[in-house]
């Protein structure tokens, strides 16, 4: 190795090798493969720019997939924390006698949902559309579903 002076390879993956090379850095991500002479790297943001400014396809398709474990037909119902918060003081003020009449001694456990569920392809495409991410979505169903559903009881009588 010789020949090879400052030279800085960001390889992710795979193995990327170099030979008489000088002063440059190479860098490798799902989407691209970039080198430059060192001193030109802060220009990087001019190449984003004119592959916008050119329509190209590679700027908004991206060759990343996101696999997901199962078929993404398993279904799961999600709670946001200031939701259970409200739940839990709710429980706190309630009159003892409407507490008692819904539970049972050493079966006291209440618990709390949306009520509301969503298939794991579904929520895939939300946080998808959501977030901006426009590489693909694949299921491997080799893999394990889980539970088929996941739907809490929290009806209140």
């Amino acid at each position: 190795m010789e020949n090879i002076e400052y030279v800085i390879v960001d390889g992710g993956e795979q193995l990327i090798t170099t030979l008489g090379l000088e002063d440059i850095v190479i860098v490798d991500t799902k989407d691209t493969v970039m080198d430059a002479h060192k001193d030109n790297v802060q220009d990087v943001n001019k190449i984003v720019k004119k592959i916008k400014d050119d329509e190209r396809s590679e700027f908004k398709l991206h060759r990343e997939v996101y696999r997901s474990w199962g078929s993404g037909s398993a279904r799961r119902e999600f709670l946001h924390v200031e939701d259970m918060a409200l739940g839990a003081l709710f429980v706190l003020v309630l009159d003892r006698k409407i507490y008692e009449s819904n539970t049972k001694p050493m079966i006291s456990h209440i618990n709390v949902g949306s009520n509301i569920e969503i298939c794991i392809a579904d929520l895939a495409r939300l946080i998808s559309d959501v977030t901006g991410y426009q590489g693909q979505i694949l299921f491997d169903s080799s893999k394990s579903d889980g539970a088929p559903r996941k739907l809490m009881s929290s009806a209140y009588q």
